[in-house]
């Protein structure tokens, strides 16, 4: 039965174009230069039981190019064909189909009506009842050059004995397609049941043209353009180029602005970096300035703190001296009382000029020459011992434990 591919039929025949009457412009005109076509046929032959695949090489001069073996009948020419029939053809190598389907549908054409002129079929033997194989024609067109497609380069190949290229691999057929290796089309007829013969002619030709369709199904003929396939191919591989191309400049702008943004980050980060730096530096200047300035102006020799002093202010005594300390409140006209970081500190300026503090808590540096101690009564503690100075000259300080003034002098 002819239920089998292209690649699974049983002889091969060869000749040069499709039938003498085909004329007009090509492909429909016999142009051997640009188009030459095989067919392998196969026939089963029943003897009793047995049964053995019958297959020809049959030539342009259609002689057929017969393999002796045991049993074989070698001066029978098989006029009638059961089996499938594959078409091969060579199609020159300048004809493009892959924009080109009417072109592609007419060579298939002309292949199945050569595989029915060189492999006629004959009423359905008994084996085949209620099945049609005549329609059974797969076709397969290479590129290469038409002029080598001859008879005389398969002479003396092995013909492979069987109804399958796949498994008994036909020496002829693998020649082809060493030789011919990039395919441009491909195609297949579907077995036609139950007596269907709307295909047909009265010789069982095909009476017009297959209605190839790209989608395989049940009775119907599918192929496949390969041309148009590999264009296809070749047309997505640039596109994805392409793409990939516009992937790779949008993500290496996109770095490009990153690396920008970073390195605007960088810098304004190092000008405030800077700036900062300037600015502390400023400031420090300011402190030593403004620190140099309180200790000329008010004859400055120590740098001391209320604690320091409640100690022993004896080591100073009659040194002025420079202290940081809260003013708490005037005790008389010209005596005030003022604390320092701990809770229990506490000093007493005296000869402070009328009005110079009224603000409790101002924080102030004070200049003065160290006297001793002298008792005050503090609130909560009582009357106790405090150091004394007397007033020289102060500064109202702007931060806290006035550090706006550097003072250390030993």
């Amino acid at each position: 039965m002819c239920r089998l591919s292209c690649f699974m039929v049983g002889c091969l025949l060869l000749a040069g174009g499709s039938r003498s009457s085909a004329q007009g412009a090509w492909p429909d005109s016999n142009d051997p230069a640009k188009l030459r076509f095989m067919v392998r046929c196969e026939q089963v032959q029943y003897n009793g039981d047995r049964s053995q695949t019958v297959g020809h090489w049959i030539g342009p001069a259609d002689q057929p190019l017969i393999e002796e073996r045991p049993g074989d009948a070698k001066a029978q020419r098989i006029k009638e064909w059961h089996g499938e029939r594959a078409v091969f053809g060579v199609l020159a190598e300048e004809i493009n189909l892959s924009q080109d389907e009417i072109t592609t549908k007419k060579i298939l054409d002309r292949a199945t009506r050569f595989a029915q002129e060189k492999c006629p079929c004959g009423p359905p033997s008994p084996f085949e009842a209620g099945w049609h194989s005549r329609l059974n024609i797969s076709v397969e067109v290479r590129h290469g050059d038409p002029a080598t497609f001859t008879e005389d380069k398969y002479t003396g190949v092995r013909i492979g004995q069987g109804n399958s290229l796949l498994t008994v691999p036909d020496g002829i057929y693998e020649l082809f397609k060493k030789d011919y290796p990039v395919v441009a089309i491909e195609g297949k007829t579907s077995t036609v049941g139950g007596g269907d013969e709307s295909h047909l002619d009265k010789d069982g030709h095909f009476d017009h043209d297959i209605p190839w369709s790209t989608s395989a199904g049940w009775a119907k003929s599918s192929y496949r353009n390969r041309d148009r396939e590999r264009l296809a191919m070749i047309e997505k591989k640039r596109a994805d180029e392409e793409r990939l191309a516009r992937q790779r400049d949008e993500e290496a702008g996109a770095a490009n602005v990153r690396r920008a943004e970073a390195a605007r980050i960088q810098q304004a980060q190092r000008t405030a970096q800077l700036a900062a730096q300037a600015a502390t530096q400023k400031e420090q200047t300011e402190l030593s300035a403004r620190s140099a300035a309180f200790v000329a102006a008010n004859g400055v020799k120590h740098f001391v703190t209320i604690s320091q002093l409640a100690a022993n202010p004896f080591i100073y005594q009659g040194q002025v001296v420079a202290v940081y300390a809260v003013f708490a409140q005037m005790n008389s006209a010209t005596e005030g009382l003022f604390s320092g970081s701990e809770f229990s500190d506490a000093l007493l300026v005296s000869a402070i000029p009328t009005a110079r503090f009224t603000q409790p808590r101002s924080m102030v540096m004070l200049a003065g020459r160290v006297v001793g101690k002298q008792e005050v009564k503090l609130p909560l503690l009582g009357p106790t011992l405090v150091p004394h100075i007397s007033f020289v000259g102060s500064a109202f300080c702007q931060k806290q434990n006035c550090l706006d003034y550097v003072i250390n002098l030993k």
